[in-house]
């Protein structure tokens, strides 16, 4: 993208909000497929499912963000790299 002209902010903008995107998709599944199982077992083991609880999904969210954007830490740094001359080789 910057080859083609984008800036280093734009592009950085595009990789965090895709990052983003993924989190909250991710997150969502996770406490869902979660929930899901929470509910099987706790109505087999203690004959009552539990009840959803918006507190938990803000923390699985929260969570799935702050791992996603450590872990896209060095993405946000390759705009900051001199890209031309490591893709040369030099």
């Amino acid at each position: 993208m910057k080859a083609l002209g984008a800036g280093s902010g734009m592009v950085g903008f595009l990789l965090a909000a895709e990052q983003l995107l993924l989190a909250f998709v991710g997150g969502t599944l996770g406490y869902a497929i979660g929930y899901i199982l929470a509910r099987i077992v706790g109505t087999k083991i203690f004959g009552v499912p539990p009840l959803p609880s918006f507190l938990v999904l803000s923390v699985v969210l929260g969570l799935a963000i702050l791992v996603t954007l450590l872990g896209s830490a060095l993405p946000f740094a390759a705009p900051a790299l001199r890209t031309r001359s490591i893709l040369r080789g030099e």
